[in-house]
C-alpha cells in the first residue's frame, strides 16, 4: 500500500505541474486517485478490490479533487 500511494502521488502531482497546449489557451488540469490493496479486511476477490478502490477515488473527488485517497 505505501508504495501505491507514493506512485499516485507522484503521478497526481505531475499531472497537476503539466501544462497542455490548446488552441487559444493553455490547460492545467489535475487527478484524483483511489487506491485499495489485496489482501485486505472485507476484499474476498477481485470485485471486492475494484468496489474499494473506487470508493476511495469518490472519497478524493468529494474531498475537493486533486488527492489521493486509500
Amino acid at each position: 500500500m505505501d508504495g501505491a500511494l507514493i506512485l499516485a502521488e507522484r503521478l497526481r502531482e505531475a499531472i497537476q505541474a503539466a501544462t497542455f497546449e490548446y488552441p487559444m489557451e493553455d490547460l492545467k488540469i489535475t487527478g484524483s486517485f483511489g487506491i485499495a490493496a489485496y489482501p485486505s479486511e472485507n476484499m474476498f476477490d477481485s470485485v471486492s478490490l475494484i468496489r474499494k478502490a473506487d470508493e476511495a477515488l469518490y472519497r478524493a473527488k468529494q474531498s475537493g479533487r486533486n488527492r489521493v485517497e486509500h
